[in-house]
């Protein structure tokens, strides 16, 4: 290459990067713009010995307040099936799901179209098979933990467990004391969901591990 036409080759693409860095901002806009679907409230219903989930609303962001949109939300059962549930609003906001199966495992998906769309869910076999693409390691975080005020120490309230099988997990959380030396406290948790630690411990500096495994029942 000629070396003289290096200074124009850079100028060049310095020119095109305004413009690369637009057209990728305007992406992330349309892609922020685009309808979204959480799950806000779901638990273990009472009667099911800790077992199954009772899935009771969501919420739906959209940017027209006034667009008619449907929910399609794929709920997975213990023998690795799923059921397809429909659900519609117009506009953001909650919508009430209050659906309870012994045999849920908590893995859900949810799709939301917008009306005035050709609206074409994925089916039952398709978010199946997607499903099982991604990682299979179940995983757990601490969602909730404050100041022990009393007297400076931790509570640990809640945390949330993420089973892709559906299968029980057991959690180990080991806590930072202040001496230097960890504390170390097992659940046992079916399947994927919130879960309450109640912990609290006026040792405890805040820090803390966490391992989780699948336990075959």
């Amino acid at each position: 290459m000629n070396i003289l036409l290096i200074p124009f080759i850079l100028a060049f693409l310095l020119y095109l990067l305004p413009t690369y860095c637009a057209l990728a901002q305007t992406e992330e806009d349309n892609n922020s713009n685009s309808p979204k679907f959480k799950m806000t409230k779901w638990s273990k219903p009472v009667d099911c010995q800790q077992k199954g989930s009772k899935f009771e609303t969501g919420y739906v962001d959209i940017s027209q307040s006034n667009s008619n949109v449907e929910v399609a939300i794929f709920f997975q059962k213990t023998d690795g099936t799923w059921v397809k549930k429909t659900f519609q609003r117009t506009g953001s906001g909650y919508i009430q799901i209050n659906v309870t199966d012994c045999d849920f495992t908590g893995n859900h998906y949810g799709y939301v179209c917008e009306s005035g769309e050709a609206c074409k869910f994925p089916t039952e076999s398709e978010v199946s098979a997607m499903h099982a693409k991604s990682p299979q390691l179940p995983r757990f975080k601490v969602t909730k933990r404050s100041k022990k005020d009393d007297c400076n120490g931790v509570n640990f309230e809640d945390g949330y467990v993420y089973s892709p099988s559906g299968k029980t997990v057991e959690v180990s959380i080991y806590m930072e004391k202040k001496d230097g030396t960890w504390r170390k406290k097992h659940y046992l948790y079916y399947g994927t969901g919130n879960i309450s630690l109640g912990i609290a411990d006026c040792d405890l500096t805040g820090n803390y591990k966490a391992t989780v495994q699948y336990i075959e029942q």
